[in-house]
Order: C-alpha cells, then sequence, then structure tokens
C-alpha cells in the first residue's frame, strides 16, 4: 500500500506538509511493516509495484527528501522519485530522482510497472529534464524505463506537448501500454492523433526494449476527457478514467457525461 500522510506514521513523525508512506500487510489483515519516505516538503507515494524480489514505489517531492540513507533534492517545486524496498522488512535499497525546474508530477494510482529488469513510468515534466543520457524537450507527457540493477535510465520519450499528462502504464502481448490525456497534436511514431477538445484520452502501445511507438488512438469529445488506469489481460486492453463531454467518442460508441 503505497499513499501520503499529514501525520505522523507507527512512531515516525512527520518532516513536512505531506510525507510518503508504504506499508505491507498480511491476510487476514496484519500490518508487518511501514515506512515513510520524505522531507520538509509536499511528498506524495503514488504507485507500487513488485518484481525482481524487491517491492519498487514512485511519486512526488519537493525540497530535500530521504529514503533511507539516500537524500534527494528537487531541481524545481515538484520532482518524481522511484526507490526500491526490501518486501520483508520495508529497508530502502536506493531511490532516484527526475525533473525540472517547474512541478514534475504523477498523479495518478498506477504510473509505474516492472517487467524484464525494468521499471517503466509515466507522468508529467514541466520542462527539460534528462533521464540519464536522454533529455526531453518541454512541458508534457512522457514514458520511461529505468534498469533497477544499476537505476540507470535505458530510454524516455516525450508523446504529448504541454499540458499532457501520462496516468498509468502496463505491459502485455510484448508491448508497454500507456494511458493519459492529451491536448492540441500529438505524434507517437507514424500515427497523428488531434484532440477534439480541451483534453482527450491517449491510449498507446511502445515497445518496451527501446520505447519507439507502434500505435495510437484517441477517444473523447468536446469537453475534457481523461484515462486514469490501464491493465492487459487475454489479448485486451483495458482503459478506465472519467468524461466530461456529452460526446465522448470511443470507435463506434458515444458517451454522454451526466
Amino acid at each position: 500500500i503505497v499513499g501520503h500522510t499529514n501525520g505522523n506514521l507507527g512512531g515516525q513523525t512527520r518532516t513536512g506538509s505531506r510525507d510518503a508512506f508504504i506499508v505491507d500487510a498480511s491476510c487476514p489483515v496484519h500490518f508487518d511493516w511501514a515506512v515513510k519516505g520524505g522531507g520538509t516538503g509536499d511528498d506524495r507515494g503514488r504507485g507500487v509495484v513488485y518484481g525482481d524480489g524487491k517491492v519498487f514505489i514512485s511519486g512526488t517531492f519537493g525540497g530535500t527528501a530521504t529514503f533511507g540513507s539516500t537524500s534527494l533534492t528537487s531541481a524545481g517545486d515538484l520532482d518524481i522519485y522511484f526507490a526500491a524496498l526490501n518486501p520483508n522488512s520495508g529497508a530502502y535499497l536506493w531511490a532516484v530522482r527526475v525533473g525540472a525546474s517547474g512541478e514534475d508530477q504523477q498523479l495518478s494510482p498506477h504510473p509505474i510497472e516492472y517487467g524484464d529488469g525494468k521499471l517503466f513510468a509515466t507522468g508529467q515534466i514541466s520542462g527539460n529534464t534528462a533521464f540519464g543520457s536522454t533529455t526531453l524537450t518541454g512541458r508534457g507527457f512522457f514514458v520511461s524505463a529505468l534498469n533497477v540493477s544499476d537505476q540507470s535510465f535505458i530510454w524516455a520519450v516525450k508523446i504529448a506537448d504541454g499540458g499532457s499528462f501520462g496516468t498509468g502504464v502496463a505491459l502485455g502481448d510484448g508491448k508497454l501500454f500507456v494511458v493519459g490525456e492529451f491536448e492540441g497534436t500529438s505524434t507517437c511514431g507514424s500515427a497523428t492523433v488531434t484532440s477534439s477538445g480541451s483534453e482527450d484520452v491517449f491510449i498507446s502501445a511502445l515497445n518496451p526494449t527501446n520505447g519507439a511507438c507502434i500505435w495510437s488512438v484517441k477517444g473523447g469529445g468536446s469537453g475534457r476527457d481523461e484515462a486514469y488506469s490501464v491493465v492487459f489481460h487475454g489479448g485486451t486492453v483495458y482503459v478506465t478514467g472519467f468524461i466530461y463531454s456529452t460526446d465522448a467518442t470511443f470507435g463506434n460508441t458515444t458517451l454522454a457525461a451526466t
């Protein structure tokens, strides 16, 4: 379980306006351990996934934040962090950050995924941001892959500009599926899509090895429409989110917000 708290947690004192936390619970319900991470800023836990014998978490932090013996300092108002923990004890193994001079964020409940030694992530960057040797320019919707063995970024791509936001990632059928919201025009590989309203739903399939776009589609209408989470099962990609449009179109189906 990952999230954030504005109080103290299990004898651990909150150090900022909010701190991130992660809790391990057994079934029937029994809390095995709970740890926090953060500092004096607004720190939040957003994503959690298990893989490679570790628990991986992600979220946002401001200022200087401590995760076990690792201290990270944000480049701007908010940065994004990724961390690994021992699933038996909750001890932090490592933590890294990315971000620019503004607010770099993850807002959804499933912004990370693990597979084949990589931690995949999505969210929004506020400006020019270095992911290892790759620098993405401008504000927009990013997707990245982190090598968990040495915490180096393998690749990073930006799918859309401006207020566009990546919200969910999922692996399946040899592809990495990414969802979110975008505004204006977005080019992903050979596919170019244009929003019908202020923001539309974006669904894309990427090559998990190098981040190359395989295909992308959009859905939505004249208002703001956003995908929030994605899962893959049995050859089908399932997406959920919300619509404000009264004419949100997904293929042959049109939905109306009430």
